[in-house]
C-alpha cells in the first residue's frame, strides 16, 4: 500500500463539497452543514468508539446537537482519492482546543444538486477498507447510470 501522500489525487466536485462541509462542521456552523445534506442522507460511522449510524437529516441533527460544536476545534483535510464527480475520500484530522488530535477517513457521495447523500466514516487505520468501499460504490454507480441510459 502506498503512503497516503502518494495516494492523493486532485480534487473533484465531491472533494470540494466535502471540504466545505467539514469547514462548516469544524466552525460549529450547524445550519450551514445541515443544508448540505440530502433529506434522505445516510451516515455510517465505522469507528469502534463512535459508531453513529443515521438515515435522514433529522436523525443526523439529533446525533450532533447544537451544543456539541461549541468547543474549540480546528482541522485539516487531505484528499485521498476521488472517483467521477460524485465520490471523494478524504482524511480529516481534527484538533481540539486542548490539543487532542484524531484522524478519520470520510467517504462521501454527492448528488447532482450538490447535496450529500452518503458519508461513511472509517477509523484512521482502515484506509484499505475505505479505498475498497470507494471503488465498489463507484463501480455500482456506473452500473446504475448504464441501466438508466438503457431504459
Amino acid at each position: 500500500m502506498a503512503p497516503i501522500d502518494e495516494v492523493s489525487e486532485p480534487g473533484n466536485h465531491a472533494d470540494r463539497l466535502s471540504r466545505r462541509f467539514i469547514e462548516f462542521f469544524t466552525a460549529g456552523e450547524r445550519e450551514d452543514w445541515l443544508l448540505m445534506l440530502s433529506p434522505d442522507q445516510v451516515t455510517m460511522d465505522r469507528r469502534p468508539l463512535v459508531g453513529i449510524d443515521t438515515t435522514g437529516v433529522d436523525e443526523l441533527a439529533e446525533a450532533y446537537p447544537r451544543d456539541r460544536n461549541t468547543r474549540a476545534l480546528s482541522s485539516t483535510v487531505d484528499t485521498i482519492a476521488v472517483r467521477g464527480d460524485a465520490f471523494a475520500l478524504v482524511r480529516w484530522r481534527a484538533i481540539s482546543g486542548s490539543g487532542r488530535e484524531w484522524d478519520s477517513f470520510h467517504l462521501t457521495r454527492w448528488n447532482a444538486d450538490g447535496l450529500n447523500v452518503l458519508n461513511i466514516i472509517f477509523p484512521s487505520d482502515r484506509l484499505d477498507e475505505a479505498l475498497a468501499e470507494l471503488d465498489s460504490l463507484y463501480e455500482e454507480s456506473l452500473g446504475e447510470s448504464a441501466a438508466r441510459r438503457h431504459h
